[in-house]
């Protein structure tokens, strides 16, 4: 038993490690996920939402040290019992949002007391491992299940005082074991190894302090305590070590932003179909027009293997595609849209039942269409049957004071720097002087530099004069400012589409020194 016990106790300090790092290293985009928690027509506590970040940190460095406090062995009883606390808590709260549904209709009340009806504001990531693994409420309720698993056990071990603090040769095997376990999960998951040696430290602290302080567990804690406030405060003062959105240095923002359709005409398939499909078929069907359909790569090779006997040109080419048909034919499925239909309520005029149907059946048994059923025009709603490829970035817009539209320009300039501040209200005017003379600089150098921000109107042009600033700002939805840096300041250099690297407030450089680099990291 007493091994079952350590490998779940291995398994559970491991993976609170993970998950509280992950969210250490991005502890802004947690407390914005807070934050969608919070929301009035979420879970009601809007009151919260102005403590989003001091919550989002102490949760976060608190995973850590209740991982590293299982593997320690330290705290037993208190220890597990606030991992079960934590873990039946968001066992609940998954599952309660998974439940959300966002085209339907809720009765809310409002900070004066007054109740209304409107759609409520789904969460629809959970925000468990933030940006690098992006679980649906329901996906991570089942997680938090499993996890629930091995959780139990260990909370009735230690309440039973089988759990003692580590002896070295515990320590040894523990400490390997989880290190391995860390090096699974950020290998296969993360493809970020920063985790291992973040456990190795975090580990290694607790053990040396045990030797040392004659095992006062107080004194461990305080030791992995601070590891863990060096390093959020490292992310909060600068950027996240690691950058999972879809701005991050290095990605295309055209790709990014493209459709479901934009993108399966840059796929292979598409390339193959243009250079040597096209010309064998002529005009005799139009491939490159059913390229979206799932059917278009069995139709193509159907008609190769019809017409090879009669074109000699067609058998390399038929050749090709039954070599690359497999990959060609799930990325054209993996990047098809998600799908919806829309859902009707019926009404049985003579026994007043209610019916949900979903269009397809309603349009299918013409009898729902005929009395005694009643369409209910007011409660149809729409509902997504099944997922699909959604592009990364939705809500890019810019636009200029005078309402022209900027986005299209932003991504093909050659080299274009962007200040954004999702709220001028909070903007960080320590480095305001810097920020300017890097501006004047960069267009006095040819470069576009331009301020975007969700201020526009007076408070915009009352902060232009008040500093001074010597470039144009552009409007955007503040939401989408947030996703695109993690600092209020926080510069962007992107050429022609490409993030090309990003810079925090406490961080903003020298013109001449990063231009000497290219701009590049």
């Amino acid at each position: 038993m007493k091994i079952i016990i350590t490998i779940c106790r291995i398994i559970v300090g491991s993976l609170f490690i993970v998950s509280g790092l992950i969210k250490v290293n991005d502890a802004i985009g947690f407390s914005y996920k807070l934050e969608e928690y919070f929301g009035e027509r979420a879970l009601g506590f809007p009151g919260l939402i102005e403590y989003a970040l001091p919550i989002s940190v102490f949760i976060v460095i608190g995973e850590v040290l209740l991982g590293v406090a299982v593997l320690l062995g330290a705290w037993p009883k208190l220890t597990n019992t606030l991992i079960l606390a934590m873990t039946v808590f968001f066992t609940w709260l998954t599952f309660y949002t998974s439940h959300c549904e966002p085209t339907s209709l809720a009765i809310f009340e409002d900070a004066n007391g007054k109740y209304y009806i409107e759609s409520p504001d789904c969460v629809l990531t959970c925000g468990c491992f933030g940006d690098a693994i992006k679980l649906k409420p329901i996906e991570s309720f089942y997680k938090d299940v499993v996890l629930l698993v091995f959780v139990i056990p260990i909370f009735f071990y230690a309440w039973a005082g089988r759990i003692k603090l580590n002896t070295l040769k515990e320590d040894l095997t523990i400490g390997v074991a989880s290190l391995i376990t860390v090096a699974g999960f950020s290998y296969v998951m993360l493809d970020w190894m920063f985790p291992v040696l973040f456990t190795l430290i975090s580990f290694g602290v607790g053990v040396l302090i045990k030797k040392f302080t004659n095992s006062k567990e107080w004194i461990m804690a305080i030791g992995v305590l601070v590891v863990c406030s060096f390093l959020q405060y490292w992310t909060l003062v600068h950027l996240p070590l690691k950058d999972y959105r879809a701005y991050a240095i290095g990605k295309d923002l055209k790709l990014q932003m493209a459709s479901s359709e934009e993108r399966i005409a840059m796929t292979p398939l598409a390339d193959f179909i243009h250079e040597k499909i096209v010309p064998i078929a002529a005009d005799t069907i139009d491939f490159e027009g059913e390229l979206a359909d799932t059917n278009n790569i069995i139709n193509l090779r159907e008609y190769l293997v019809a017409n090879q006997s009669s074109n000699p040109a067609i058998a390399p080419v038929l050749e090709e595609l039954n070599k690359n048909f497999d990959v060609w034919n799930q990325e054209i499925r993996d990047l098809q849209p998600p799908k919806s239909v829309n859902v009707y309520t019926l009404k049985n005029k003579e026994t007043g039942e209610l019916k949900e149907v979903d269009s397809d059946t309603y349009l299918k048994e013409k009898t729902l269409q005929k009395a005694p059923w009643e369409l209910q025009k007011d409660k149809t709603y729409s509902k997504q049957i099944s997922d699909g490829y959604e592009p990364a970035i939705l809500d890019f817009s810019p636009m200029t004071e005078e309402g022209e539209e900027m986005k299209d320009s932003i991504l093909n300039y050659d080299r274009v720097f962007l200040l954004v501040s999702w709220n001028l209200d909070k903007f960080n005017t320590d480095n305001i002087a810097a920020i300017n003379d890097f501006a004047s600089k960069a267009q006095q150098d040819g470069a576009k530099f331009f301020g975007i921000s969700s201020t526009s109107g007076e408070q915009l042009k009352q902060f232009r004069f008040d500093h001074q600033t010597p470039f144009d700002f552009l409007t955007n939805d503040g939401t989408e400012l947030k996703i695109i840096i993690r600092s209020n300041p926080g510069l962007v250099c992107i050429e022609k589409g490409v993030v090309v690297n990003m810079w925090a407030n406490a961080d903003i450089p020298v013109y001449e020194e990063v231009k000497a680099e290219s701009f590049k990291p």
